[in-house]
């Protein structure tokens, strides 16, 4: 009988946390803090602020230094991201690094939020804070 207790309290437990581990992106709004290229041991770390917006649509958009990207986003399971080709707009000229976080974001596939900072990995890691 005991056993049984035991058993129902970590089966609600595990439920639970299954439950509360992702929380959700819609309609969150971040600053990008540090982009980890694959394959490099340094962080490259902004200097002007990046805000990526995740639209309660499943659309998202980051303003750079000069353009604007959108795109669109699934979330297949939890701590699962999709993340489709971004469009941006044409005008001159955004930084190196402005242009790779763009280029880096369609080949996420993972993402975590810790408190008050999202970090989506892939190819490349990205870190950010929440506005």
């Amino acid at each position: 009988m005991r056993l049984s207790y035991i058993i129902v309290i970590t089966i609600v437990a595990a439920c639970w946390q299954c439950k509360t581990a992702t929380p959700s992106l819609s309609g969150s709004q971040w600053k990008v803090i540090e982009l980890h290229p694959g394959g490099q041991t340094s962080s490259l770390l902004p200097t002007k602020e990046y805000v990526l917006a995740f639209k309660s649509d499943a659309t998202l958009n980051i303003k750079l230094d000069i353009n604007n990207c959108f795109s669109g986003y699934a979330l297949p399971e939890a701590g699962k991201i999709n993340i489709s080709p971004l469009a941006c707009t044409k005008a001159c000229c955004d930084s190196d690094l402005a242009t790779q976080i763009a280029r880096s974001l369609q080949f996420m596939t993972a993402y975590t939020i810790d408190g008050d900072r999202l970090e989506l990995s892939g190819q490349d890691r990205l870190l950010l804070e929440r506005l």
